[in-house]
Protein backbone atom coordinates (compact mmCIF):
# COMPACT_ATOMS: atom_id res chain seq x y z
CA UNK A 1 0.00 0.00 0.00
CA UNK A 2 1.63 3.41 -0.80
CA UNK A 3 0.82 6.53 1.16
CA UNK A 4 1.83 10.22 0.74
CA UNK A 5 2.72 11.56 3.93
CA UNK A 6 4.93 14.44 5.66
CA UNK A 7 8.19 11.81 4.37
CA UNK A 8 6.57 12.13 0.89
CA UNK A 9 5.37 8.43 -0.59
CA UNK A 10 5.42 5.87 2.15
CA UNK A 11 5.11 2.52 1.19
CA UNK A 12 3.79 0.41 4.14
CA UNK A 13 3.56 -4.23 4.11
CA UNK A 14 1.89 -6.36 6.48
CA UNK A 15 3.51 -10.04 6.79
CA UNK A 16 2.14 -13.05 7.97
CA UNK A 17 4.83 -15.70 7.85
CA UNK A 18 3.57 -18.91 9.29
CA UNK A 19 5.70 -21.28 11.29
CA UNK A 20 5.96 -24.37 8.45
CA UNK A 21 6.83 -21.92 6.22
CA UNK A 22 9.26 -22.17 3.48
CA UNK A 23 12.11 -19.91 4.71
CA UNK A 24 14.24 -19.58 1.70
CA UNK A 25 10.80 -18.67 -0.37
CA UNK A 26 9.52 -15.84 1.74
CA UNK A 27 13.00 -14.80 2.31
CA UNK A 28 13.29 -14.48 -1.86
CA UNK A 29 10.09 -13.25 -2.01
CA UNK A 30 10.53 -10.24 -0.02
CA UNK A 31 13.93 -9.12 -0.99
CA UNK A 32 12.91 -9.48 -4.75
CA UNK A 33 9.55 -7.26 -4.05
CA UNK A 34 11.67 -4.47 -2.53
CA UNK A 35 13.76 -4.70 -5.17
CA UNK A 36 11.55 -3.54 -7.45
CA UNK A 37 9.79 -0.97 -5.32
CA UNK A 38 13.23 0.88 -4.97
CA UNK A 39 13.83 0.79 -8.91
CA UNK A 40 10.69 1.90 -9.24
CA UNK A 41 10.05 4.61 -6.24
CA UNK A 42 13.79 5.69 -5.85
CA UNK A 43 12.43 8.24 -3.12
CA UNK A 44 9.85 6.63 -1.25
CA UNK A 45 10.23 5.24 1.81
CA UNK A 46 9.41 1.82 3.59
CA UNK A 47 7.34 0.33 6.95
CA UNK A 48 7.02 -3.38 7.02
CA UNK A 49 5.42 -4.79 10.21
CA UNK A 50 3.86 -8.21 11.46
CA UNK A 51 4.72 -11.63 12.79
CA UNK A 52 7.25 -13.36 11.04
CA UNK A 53 7.48 -15.84 13.30
CA UNK A 54 11.74 -16.12 13.98
CA UNK A 55 12.01 -15.25 10.22
CA UNK A 56 15.83 -13.90 10.04
CA UNK A 57 14.86 -11.18 7.79
CA UNK A 58 16.81 -8.49 9.94
CA UNK A 59 20.12 -9.37 8.64
CA UNK A 60 19.02 -9.31 4.85
CA UNK A 61 17.11 -6.02 4.87
CA UNK A 62 19.87 -4.13 6.88
CA UNK A 63 21.89 -3.93 3.60
CA UNK A 64 18.56 -1.44 1.98
CA UNK A 65 19.39 0.61 5.38
CA UNK A 66 15.77 -0.84 6.85
CA UNK A 67 15.95 -1.34 11.00
CA UNK A 68 13.75 -2.89 13.57
CA UNK A 69 12.38 -0.55 15.59
CA UNK A 70 10.95 -3.44 18.45
CA UNK A 71 13.54 -4.22 20.67
CA UNK A 72 11.56 -6.33 23.35
CA UNK A 73 9.52 -9.59 23.24
CA UNK A 74 6.24 -9.79 21.76
CA UNK A 75 4.93 -13.23 23.06
CA UNK A 76 5.89 -14.83 25.76
CA UNK A 77 9.83 -15.02 25.32
CA UNK A 78 10.01 -14.69 21.84
CA UNK A 79 10.15 -11.81 19.76
CA UNK A 80 7.72 -12.76 17.13
CA UNK A 81 6.21 -9.46 15.68
CA UNK A 82 8.57 -6.70 13.68
CA UNK A 83 7.88 -3.38 12.73
CA UNK A 84 11.19 -2.46 9.91
CA UNK A 85 11.81 0.95 8.32
CA UNK A 86 14.05 3.17 7.12
CA UNK A 87 12.63 6.33 8.57
CA UNK A 88 15.27 7.27 10.87
CA UNK A 89 12.78 9.87 12.88
CA UNK A 90 10.96 6.89 14.68
CA UNK A 91 11.33 6.91 17.88
CA UNK A 92 11.76 3.13 19.12
CA UNK A 93 8.63 0.72 19.43
CA UNK A 94 6.49 0.86 22.90
CA UNK A 95 5.41 -2.22 24.33
CA UNK A 96 1.45 -2.45 25.52
CA UNK A 97 -0.77 -5.07 27.06
CA UNK A 98 -2.77 -7.20 24.80
CA UNK A 99 -6.26 -6.55 23.71
CA UNK A 100 -8.44 -9.11 25.23
CA UNK A 101 -7.63 -12.85 23.98
CA UNK A 102 -4.54 -11.83 22.09
CA UNK A 103 -1.51 -13.17 23.34
CA UNK A 104 0.55 -10.97 21.16
CA UNK A 105 0.98 -7.57 22.94
CA UNK A 106 0.13 -4.53 21.10
CA UNK A 107 2.90 -2.19 19.65
CA UNK A 108 2.94 1.52 19.67
CA UNK A 109 5.55 3.97 17.02
CA UNK A 110 6.02 7.66 17.36
CA UNK A 111 7.93 10.26 15.02
CA UNK A 112 10.38 11.75 17.01
CA UNK A 113 10.11 15.00 14.95
CA UNK A 114 8.68 18.09 16.72
CA UNK A 115 4.70 17.93 17.22
CA UNK A 116 2.53 21.40 16.47
CA UNK A 117 2.29 23.31 19.22
CA UNK A 118 -1.01 22.87 21.58
CA UNK A 119 -3.15 25.50 20.61
CA UNK A 120 -4.48 28.29 22.87
CA UNK A 121 -6.92 31.11 23.54
CA UNK A 122 -5.63 34.28 24.67
CA UNK A 123 -6.62 36.59 27.22
CA UNK A 124 -5.97 40.39 27.66
CA UNK A 125 -5.70 42.15 31.66
CA UNK A 126 -4.64 44.53 33.23
CA UNK A 127 -1.77 43.98 35.57
CA UNK A 128 -3.44 44.82 38.65
CA UNK A 129 -2.35 44.63 42.44
CA UNK A 130 -2.17 46.73 46.05
CA UNK A 131 0.91 48.75 44.67
CA UNK A 132 -0.31 49.55 41.06
CA UNK A 133 -3.87 50.70 42.33
CA UNK A 134 -2.39 52.89 44.84
CA UNK A 135 -0.60 54.61 42.51
CA UNK A 136 -3.41 54.84 39.94
CA UNK A 137 -5.82 56.46 42.98
CA UNK A 138 -2.79 58.64 43.68
CA UNK A 139 -2.58 60.04 40.28
CA UNK A 140 -6.68 60.34 39.99
CA UNK A 141 -6.51 62.61 43.32
CA UNK A 142 -3.94 64.96 41.54
CA UNK A 143 -6.11 65.55 38.37
CA UNK A 144 -7.99 68.98 38.05
CA UNK A 145 -10.65 67.69 35.77
CA UNK A 146 -10.95 71.60 33.80
CA UNK A 147 -11.07 70.14 30.57
CA UNK A 148 -13.86 68.06 31.34
CA UNK A 149 -15.56 71.15 32.78
CA UNK A 150 -14.94 73.48 30.21
CA UNK A 151 -15.95 70.84 27.33
CA UNK A 152 -19.04 72.53 25.70
CA UNK A 153 -20.61 68.82 24.32
CA UNK A 154 -21.60 65.59 25.94
CA UNK A 155 -19.43 63.38 24.10
CA UNK A 156 -16.52 65.61 24.23
CA UNK A 157 -16.17 65.20 28.21
CA UNK A 158 -16.94 61.87 28.30
CA UNK A 159 -14.07 61.08 26.01
CA UNK A 160 -11.74 63.89 27.13
CA UNK A 161 -12.79 61.51 30.77
CA UNK A 162 -11.86 58.03 28.98
CA UNK A 163 -9.27 59.33 27.76
CA UNK A 164 -7.37 60.61 31.13
CA UNK A 165 -8.43 57.89 33.35
CA UNK A 166 -7.53 54.98 30.61
CA UNK A 167 -4.18 57.08 30.05
CA UNK A 168 -3.39 56.68 33.62
CA UNK A 169 -4.32 52.60 33.84
CA UNK A 170 -2.13 52.10 30.73
CA UNK A 171 0.58 54.02 32.34
CA UNK A 172 0.61 52.21 36.26
CA UNK A 173 -1.59 48.99 34.95
CA UNK A 174 -0.74 48.17 31.46
CA UNK A 175 -2.34 45.09 29.83
CA UNK A 176 -0.63 41.80 28.84
CA UNK A 177 -2.12 39.36 27.36
CA UNK A 178 -1.97 35.48 28.23
CA UNK A 179 -1.97 32.07 26.52
CA UNK A 180 -4.56 29.56 28.49
CA UNK A 181 -4.41 25.88 26.55
CA UNK A 182 -7.84 24.58 25.50
CA UNK A 183 -7.24 21.60 26.43
CA UNK A 184 -5.95 19.87 29.16
CA UNK A 185 -4.19 17.19 28.66
CA UNK A 186 -4.67 13.76 30.34
CA UNK A 187 -1.10 13.40 32.00
CA UNK A 188 -1.43 16.70 34.06
CA UNK A 189 -1.67 15.74 37.29
CA UNK A 190 -2.53 18.64 40.55
CA UNK A 191 1.02 18.31 41.62
CA UNK A 192 2.78 18.69 38.04
CA UNK A 193 0.44 21.79 37.94
CA UNK A 194 2.10 23.31 40.99
CA UNK A 195 5.35 22.63 40.02
CA UNK A 196 5.14 24.32 36.99
CA UNK A 197 3.58 27.45 38.77
CA UNK A 198 6.22 27.45 41.19
CA UNK A 199 8.96 27.54 38.72
CA UNK A 200 7.30 30.56 36.88
CA UNK A 201 6.97 32.28 39.68
CA UNK A 202 10.38 31.68 40.55
CA UNK A 203 11.82 33.22 37.02
CA UNK A 204 9.79 36.12 37.44
CA UNK A 205 11.53 36.48 40.73
CA UNK A 206 14.69 36.32 39.27
CA UNK A 207 15.86 33.34 41.77
CA UNK A 208 17.64 31.42 38.91
CA UNK A 209 19.12 29.11 41.09
CA UNK A 210 15.76 28.10 42.53
CA UNK A 211 14.70 28.46 38.90
CA UNK A 212 17.18 25.89 37.63
CA UNK A 213 16.15 23.45 40.39
CA UNK A 214 12.49 23.38 39.66
CA UNK A 215 13.03 23.08 35.70
CA UNK A 216 14.75 20.07 35.94
CA UNK A 217 12.70 19.11 37.79
CA UNK A 218 9.43 19.64 36.00
CA UNK A 219 11.09 17.89 32.75
CA UNK A 220 11.30 14.72 35.08
CA UNK A 221 8.18 15.05 36.29
CA UNK A 222 6.13 15.96 32.81
CA UNK A 223 8.27 12.91 32.08
CA UNK A 224 6.90 10.54 34.42
CA UNK A 225 3.39 11.87 34.11
CA UNK A 226 3.09 10.90 30.36
CA UNK A 227 4.53 7.50 30.83
CA UNK A 228 1.93 6.98 33.96
CA UNK A 229 -0.27 8.42 32.07
CA UNK A 230 0.13 5.70 28.85
CA UNK A 231 1.01 2.42 31.33
CA UNK A 232 -2.78 3.17 33.54
CA UNK A 233 -4.61 4.12 29.87
CA UNK A 234 -3.41 2.24 27.58
CA UNK A 235 -2.30 -1.01 29.41
CA UNK A 236 -5.36 -1.26 31.49
CA UNK A 237 -7.76 -0.70 28.76
CA UNK A 238 -9.89 -3.80 27.57
CA UNK A 239 -12.80 -1.98 25.89
CA UNK A 240 -11.36 -2.07 22.10
CA UNK A 241 -13.09 1.25 21.50
CA UNK A 242 -12.36 3.23 24.60
CA UNK A 243 -8.19 1.79 24.21
CA UNK A 244 -8.27 3.24 20.25
CA UNK A 245 -9.76 6.45 21.71
CA UNK A 246 -7.06 6.58 23.96
CA UNK A 247 -4.26 5.71 21.73
CA UNK A 248 -5.81 9.12 19.42
CA UNK A 249 -5.47 11.15 22.17
CA UNK A 250 -1.85 10.15 22.94
CA UNK A 251 -0.48 10.46 19.49
CA UNK A 252 -2.73 13.09 18.03
CA UNK A 253 -3.77 15.36 20.61
CA UNK A 254 -3.98 18.22 18.52
CA UNK A 255 -6.64 16.65 16.55
CA UNK A 256 -9.96 18.88 16.73
CA UNK A 257 -13.57 18.05 16.06
CA UNK A 258 -14.90 19.64 13.22
CA UNK A 259 -18.29 20.99 13.53
CA UNK A 260 -20.96 21.87 11.65
CA UNK A 261 -21.86 25.54 11.44
CA UNK A 262 -24.86 25.46 9.37
CA UNK A 263 -28.92 25.69 10.38
CA UNK A 264 -31.36 24.15 8.90
CA UNK A 265 -34.50 26.21 8.79
CA UNK A 266 -37.70 25.12 7.25
CA UNK A 267 -35.58 22.67 5.43
CA UNK A 268 -33.11 25.70 3.91
CA UNK A 269 -29.55 25.22 4.85
CA UNK A 270 -28.20 28.70 5.83
CA UNK A 271 -25.31 30.31 7.85
CA UNK A 272 -25.52 32.23 11.24
CA UNK A 273 -24.73 35.21 9.71
CA UNK A 274 -27.86 34.72 7.14
CA UNK A 275 -29.87 33.39 9.97
CA UNK A 276 -29.07 36.63 11.57
CA UNK A 277 -29.53 38.82 9.01
CA UNK A 278 -32.91 37.41 7.80
CA UNK A 279 -34.13 38.06 11.69
CA UNK A 280 -32.93 41.50 11.32
CA UNK A 281 -34.54 42.08 8.01
CA UNK A 282 -38.28 40.73 9.58
CA UNK A 283 -38.37 42.95 12.28
CA UNK A 284 -37.42 45.51 10.47
CA UNK A 285 -40.09 45.33 8.22
CA UNK A 286 -42.60 44.28 11.31
CA UNK A 287 -45.65 47.29 11.47
CA UNK A 288 -44.84 48.84 8.35
CA UNK A 289 -48.59 48.90 7.44
CA UNK A 290 -49.77 50.45 10.63
CA UNK A 291 -47.70 53.39 9.85
CA UNK A 292 -50.41 54.95 7.19
CA UNK A 293 -53.54 54.54 9.94
CA UNK A 294 -51.50 56.73 12.33
CA UNK A 295 -52.91 60.27 13.09
CA UNK A 296 -50.85 62.96 11.35
CA UNK A 297 -51.93 65.36 13.94
CA UNK A 298 -51.45 63.29 17.15
CA UNK A 299 -48.29 62.40 15.78
CA UNK A 300 -46.73 65.94 14.78
CA UNK A 301 -47.84 67.37 18.37
CA UNK A 302 -44.95 68.02 20.37
CA UNK A 303 -45.45 66.98 24.34
CA UNK A 304 -43.71 69.54 26.53
CA UNK A 305 -41.17 68.22 28.04
CA UNK A 306 -40.72 69.04 31.94
CA UNK A 307 -37.19 69.82 32.94
CA UNK A 308 -35.12 67.14 34.81
CA UNK A 309 -33.24 68.27 38.16
CA UNK A 310 -29.62 68.25 38.19
CA UNK A 311 -27.97 66.00 40.47
CA UNK A 312 -25.74 66.59 43.52
CA UNK A 313 -22.45 64.79 43.87
CA UNK A 314 -23.92 63.90 47.10
CA UNK A 315 -26.24 61.60 44.77
CA UNK A 316 -23.62 60.12 42.10
CA UNK A 317 -21.50 58.95 45.36
CA UNK A 318 -24.45 57.50 46.86
CA UNK A 319 -24.89 55.45 43.43
CA UNK A 320 -20.79 55.06 43.21
CA UNK A 321 -20.83 53.40 46.36
CA UNK A 322 -23.28 50.81 45.16
CA UNK A 323 -21.42 49.50 41.94
CA UNK A 324 -20.05 46.12 42.21
CA UNK A 325 -16.46 45.90 42.16
CA UNK A 326 -15.85 42.40 41.77
CA UNK A 327 -17.29 42.95 37.96
CA UNK A 328 -14.89 42.46 35.16
CA UNK A 329 -15.82 45.43 32.43
CA UNK A 330 -14.48 45.43 28.42
CA UNK A 331 -10.78 46.51 27.70
CA UNK A 332 -12.26 49.50 26.62
CA UNK A 333 -13.88 51.18 29.63
CA UNK A 334 -11.84 51.50 33.03
CA UNK A 335 -12.54 49.38 35.98
CA UNK A 336 -14.65 49.77 38.40
CA UNK A 337 -12.40 49.74 41.65
CA UNK A 338 -11.13 53.29 39.57
CA UNK A 339 -14.65 55.15 40.66
CA UNK A 340 -15.23 53.36 43.89
CA UNK A 341 -11.54 54.34 45.01
CA UNK A 342 -11.70 57.92 44.41
CA UNK A 343 -15.04 58.48 44.83
CA UNK A 344 -14.78 62.21 45.60
CA UNK A 345 -12.56 62.88 42.59
CA UNK A 346 -14.29 60.77 39.79
CA UNK A 347 -17.82 62.56 41.23
CA UNK A 348 -16.37 66.36 39.63
CA UNK A 349 -16.20 64.94 36.06
CA UNK A 350 -19.02 62.76 36.18
CA UNK A 351 -21.79 65.29 37.67
CA UNK A 352 -20.74 67.69 34.62
CA UNK A 353 -21.51 64.90 32.22
CA UNK A 354 -24.86 63.88 33.57
CA UNK A 355 -26.09 66.98 33.95
CA UNK A 356 -25.20 68.14 30.79
CA UNK A 357 -27.46 65.07 29.52
CA UNK A 358 -30.19 66.46 31.63
CA UNK A 359 -30.11 69.37 30.20
CA UNK A 360 -29.29 69.13 26.55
Amino acid sequence: MSIVDNYGQLITACIYHPPDADTDETLNYISTTLATLCANYPLAKFIIAGDFNHLPIEEPLSQLGIINLVNFNTRDEARLDLILTDITEYKPAIQLSPIHNNDHCCILINSSQTQKPPKYNKTTKRLVNKERKSRVLLSLAKQTWEEVLSADCVHTKVEILHKTINGILDEHCPFKTKKLRRDKPGWMTHRLQQLIKDRDEAYKKKRLKTWRVLKTTVRKSVKGAKSAFVNNRLNAQQNTKEWWDTLRSVTQPNKNKVTNSTLIIDGTAMNPSAFCNNINKYYTDVGGDLLEDCNNDACTNETPVTPLDHLSVSEIKHHLKRLNTTKATSTEDFPTWVSYGRLKDICIPLQSIINSMLTS
